[in-house]
């Protein structure tokens, strides 16, 4: 993290501004759905194996 700080003198406002270097690291977490049933398992949760039906109708 990187913090700055302001100083007030009689002449005005004093601040130093710095960027970082390297952004910082996000670590990616996958989580696998985990079922206690052995039959069953679910994909609904990816997205896969759903169908979905659009209609249009004009008014």
């Amino acid at each position: 993290m990187t913090t700055g700080a302001t100083i007030h003198t009689t002449k005005g406002l004093n601040m130093t501004v710095t960027r970082r270097i390297k952004p910082p690291v996000i670590p990616n977490l996958e989580m696998k759905i985990v079922s206690d049933s052995e039959g069953s398992t679910s994909s609904t949760a990816s997205g896969e194996g759903q169908q979905v039906e659009v209609s249009t109708s004009q008014v």
